[in-house]
């Protein structure tokens, strides 16, 4: 029987009940086949996940043209799943045949809802939210809070910890582009649970990867800055690598921290530090390929224009950090303007995209937007927020920013309101945080989803960023200084500590990002974890327990034990894969092992 005439019987046999040589019952057991083409905004894409709601193990990647093709348990409204990261996704009912074959044609993605809520437990961290027949499943952080990512539609939730009896939450509906909270689930003493000496304890992890981001590193090039962009260039590597065994879709752009001020003039042959190079600064990607010819403590940059740079992904990558040539367009020099004004660059850069200037054709409207700082100083809002020419220069910007400053002549810390240097007696006050934010979210169409920042900066301790404050020291040369927030271990130089970075800081807690000290020598931990809290896609699984022994752990993926290719990491309390091991994107990992009764 032919393809045609096949689905014609479909629908004659499903609308006249009784009729021809089937029943209902007979008709809808067995299995079929379901196919199409997954799209996203008209075009197919590859390696987005499908399957069938229920039967997520035999769940499938789309190939080249977006297509698959699914085999799956006959029956009335079953419903496709399909994700793309965390981008797009959708759920969509229909019918199938036993031994039939239903082409559902093109499947447009649409956008992704998100779901919250809590768990209310002594150690909330112990419980596990699935999503009922789906390879989903959210861990709640410390305050017991859980956020999951779904397409539109109607869901069934799952809240289950050790000596507890599960709780179901049923019937949860998920809007697309939208986001909805789901209350708070206290999961009751299990009246069957024993344990006597240990127990085996079962933890599962979504694996996350697929999908498009856009990423924006912004660097700051101010003069204290060479072994952070080396370190940020060493690191670089293994963050691709991290994006392309995730199969996600990336573009990176690079931009400074400048902007264009009065005390921040157009670098000329007779001004040659704390200006604004021909690329890279005012909200311009940076086309230049830098390389340090001297050392670290004594830099010599030289820069080769570069236009075919301006954006890198797949198939330019040595533009951003080429190995051999130990050069690239992440080496922005160390000459920038010293009010480092990271946020404004970030958003006059993405307005001249949307615009259609030098910019352009960086933002994809389906992709996620992830925003990267590496700024050993704090923000400086706009330009005439602050007034600039004052003997504090730079310091202006934390006064601002903490929103009061010392007394000059007074070394017992009098707060002053304004800078008494200036002229108009403007209040310290910055641009807020906030209207940045909001900025991201509208580019995105409100979704939060869509939109990840993270900070490398200055900051006391990065487990609790909050810690981190802008304090006022009498220094030895009898003026105030700004109290550094971290030193580099192993530095002896002028430049091995780092301000608080406050906003940056704020900015990365709004969007829930990441945030991590930029005093270390190595940002390869960091960017993975950038990496990760951008795509999902990871390969350490910390567990909320310590094992009995390491012995007593096993590790399946997709339902299979895996023996290789991972091992135990004490000091994290994680399983760590090796990176060509790595769990596959949208994968569903189970780790279980024996620790001591709770």
């Amino acid at each position: 029987m032919n393809r045609l005439i096949l689905l014609t019987a479909i629908v004659f046999a499903t609308t006249v009940d009784g009729c021809g040589y089937f029943s209902n019952a007979v008709f809808f057991e067995g299995e079929g086949i379901v196919a199409g083409y997954v799209m996203v905004d008209g075009a197919p894409v590859e390696g987005a996940l499908v399957f069938v709601l229920g039967e997520s193990e035999t769940h499938l990647t789309t190939g080249p043209r977006g297509s698959f093709s699914l085999r799956a348990h006959a029956g009335r409204s079953l419903s496709l799943v399909s994700m793309w990261g965390t981008n797009r996704g959708l759920k969509q009912k229909f019918d199938l045949a036993g031994d039939g074959w239903l082409d559902l044609g093109d499947v447009e993605l649409k956008a992704l809802g998100q779901m919250q809520g809590s768990v209310d437990l002594p150690n909330p961290g112990e419980a596990e939210v699935r999503v009922e027949g789906t390879p989903f499943v959210a861990r709640p952080d410390g305050r017991g809070f859980f956020q999951l990512t779904l397409p539109g539609g109607s869901w069934d939730l799952v809240v289950s910890a050790p000596g507890k009896e599960d709780v179901l939450v049923d019937d949860v509906t998920v809007e697309p582009g939208g986001s909805g909270q789901v209350g708070t689930s206290t999961p009751k003493t299990d009246p069957d649970y024993t344990c006597e000496v240990s127990e085996t304890r079962v933890e599962r992890f979504s694996q996350g990867g697929g999908g498009a981001v856009d990423i924006l590193f912004l660097v700051d090039n101010s003069g204290s800055m060479v072994g952070e962009q080396m370190a940020l260039g060493y690191s670089f590597l293994q963050f691709v690598q991290s994006l392309d065994y995730g199969g996600v879709d990336y573009r990176i752009a690079v931009l400074t921290t400048g902007m264009e001020s009065a005390d921040c003039p157009p670098c000329t042959g007779s001004v040659t530090n704390s200006c604004i190079n021909p690329t890279g600064e005012n909200g311009r990607f940076q086309d230049r390929i830098g390389k340090n010819q001297g050392t670290e403590d004594i830099p010599d940059f030289v820069f080769t224009d570069a236009p075919d740079c301006r954006v890198v992904d797949q198939s330019n990558l040595g533009c951003f950090y080429d190995q051999v040539k130990d050069d690239g367009t992440v080496f922005v020099g160390i000459n920038g303007c010293g009010y480092e004004r990271g946020l404004a660059a970030m958003r006059q850069a993405l307005e001249s995209g949307m615009r259609g200037t030098y910019n352009a054709g960086f933002l994809r409207p389906a992709a996620r937007l992830a925003v990267i700082v590496v700024s050993d100083e704090e923000d400086c809002g706009e330009v005439g927020d602050v007034y600039e020419m004052t003997s504090d220069r730079g310091n202006i910007c934390y006064f601002a920013s903490k929103g009061v400053g010392p007394d000059p002549e007074n070394p017992d810390y009098t707060p002053m309101a304004y800078h008494p240097q200036d002229p108009e007696r403007r209040e310290y006050r910055l641009t807020p945080v906030e209207e940045y934010y909001r900025f991201l979210l509208d580019l995105k169409g409100g979704q939060k989803g869509l939109v990840k920042f993270a900070a490398i900066v200055g900051v006391k301790d990065a487990n609790d960023p909050t810690s981190t404050t802008i304090e006022y020291n009498w220094g030895t040369h009898n003026r105030w200084e700004i109290v550094d927030a971290c030193t580099t271990p192993g530095c002896t130089g002028d430049s091995c500590f780092a301000e608080p970075g406050t906003r940056y800081i704020q900015m990365a807690q709004l969007t829930g990002g990441i945030v991590e000290s930029i005093c270390r020598t190595d940002f390869s931990e960091p960017m993975l974890r950038i990496s990760g809290a951008n795509t999902g896609y990871v390969r350490s699984f910390p567990l909320h327990a310590d094992p009995t022994s390491p012995d007593t752990i096993a590790v399946s993926i997709n339902g299979v034990e895996k023996r290789l290719g991972w091992a135990w990491d004490p000091a994290k309390r994680a399983v760590v894969f090796e990176e060509a091991a790595a769990p596959p994107p949208y994968s569903l990992v189970r780790i279980s092992y024996e620790t001591a009764c709770r």
